[in-house]
């Protein structure tokens, strides 16, 4: 129901994806590229709770069992394919990657990496042996969201005020982005505020909102005006909602391109990247509109498609293509992307054809 309602979001995946790994491989490229993850963290925080959503409205209640089967058929072969093969690589091409791989192992697998990172003092701007598998917090915050969401859809449903539980959504994002600022100190290392999951969620938050949002307009059933309010909203929504969107996608390029890693960023700077990508998402997924047929262009969409395969692989080769090719420095900067490409789509693909598509 999702992927057949939602056209366009693998599109959306696909150029949040693109921004994330230059950013991780050239941050000279696209120095806000890291807003890319804001814009991940909103639609599976969309999807999530409209999957969850649906099956409630199907008659067969949350599903905890097959939701959590689902969950981890989707997160742990690839990554379990991918820790033991790039550990192997790297006693092979430079052991010092080797360093503490134990405890980000167990805590990758845990889902918990992001703490134990904030906990031992790992700096995720240090550029000096970055962990192999520091990329991982992004899929740690996403699995302790995963966890949270049936809980709170489950106590969310006991409220009879339908439209509080989006107010109460509304307000855990922006508890996020007042925390991010408060606890953000500039001049000092910002990765407990960049990692926690208590920080940096706002997008997952927000993404669940609108999901909510979607069911209250989708159901009706409320007083006859108020009924009438919504048809025109939504009505009107339809018109302007993919031009609304394309502006949102314009400014989030634009800030991919001028927003660093400073105040600009964590004070108020996620937060806006959260609340253009709903926009970015409501405007897209409406029938019809005009900007599924911008983000079903092929190349985005197949990145889209197979995101998490990507992610998981593209660092750990990153890292190791500058290992092999130390001499190349920043003046073979474009043959080093284009190894670490090649590498991941390889990887990606086999990954994909050995585990994932069978389990």
């Amino acid at each position: 129901m999702v992927r057949r309602r939602f056209v366009g979001l693998n599109g959306l995946k696909g150029i949040a994806l693109i921004a994330i790994v230059l950013y991780h491989c050239d941050q000279g490229a696209l120095r806000g590229g890291f807003l890319g993850v804001d814009i991940f963290f909103t639609i599976s925080g969309f999807l999530i709770f409209s999957s969850l959503l649906n099956h409630i409205d199907s008659g067969k209640g949350i599903g905890f069992k097959e939701y959590c089967l689902k969950r981890l058929r989707r997160i742990y072969p690839a990554l379990i394919l991918m820790v033991p093969v790039t550990v192997s690589l790297a006693w092979f091409i430079n052991q010092d990657m080797l360093v503490g791989i134990k405890n980000q192992i167990v805590t990758a697998m845990l889902g918990c990496y992001n703490w134990y990172a904030i906990g031992s003092g790992d700096s995720y701007f240090s550029q000096m042996n970055p962990d192999m598998f520091r990329h991982l917090w992004f899929m740690s915050v996403l699995m302790q969201f995963y966890l949270l969401a049936p809980l709170l859809i489950y106590l969310l449903r006991k409220i009879l005020v339908r439209w509080v539980p989006v107010a109460v959504l509304a307000g855990l994002a922006l508890c996020s982005a007042l925390s991010m600022g408060l606890q953000y100190h500039p001049g000092t290392d910002p990765t407990r505020v960049y990692f926690g999951s208590d920080t940096h969620a706002m997008g997952l938050w927000l993404g669940a909102m609108l999901a909510w949002l979607l069911m209250i307009i989708r159901r009706g059933n409320g007083r006859p005006e108020e009924t009438a309010i919504m048809e025109y909203a939504r009505l009107v929504w339809s018109k302007i909602g993919p031009a609304v969107a394309f502006v949102a996608l314009l400014i989030l390029l634009w800030m991919m391109q001028h927003v660093e890693q400073g105040p600009a960023a964590f004070y108020g700077g996620f937060f806006a990247a959260s609340l253009l990508s709903v926009v970015l998402v409501a405007g897209s997924i409406p029938f019809g509109s005009w900007m599924q047929d911008l983000l079903v262009f092929k190349p985005f969409d197949v990145v889209g498609r197979y995101s998490y395969g990507i992610y998981l692989w593209h660092w750990p080769l990153w890292l190791f293509t500058k290992a092999m090719f130390p001499q190349w420095g920043a003046r073979h900067l474009g043959w080093m992307l284009l190894i670490t490409f090649a590498l991941t789509a390889c990887c990606t693909a086999m990954s994909w054809k050995l585990v994932e598509q069978p389990v």
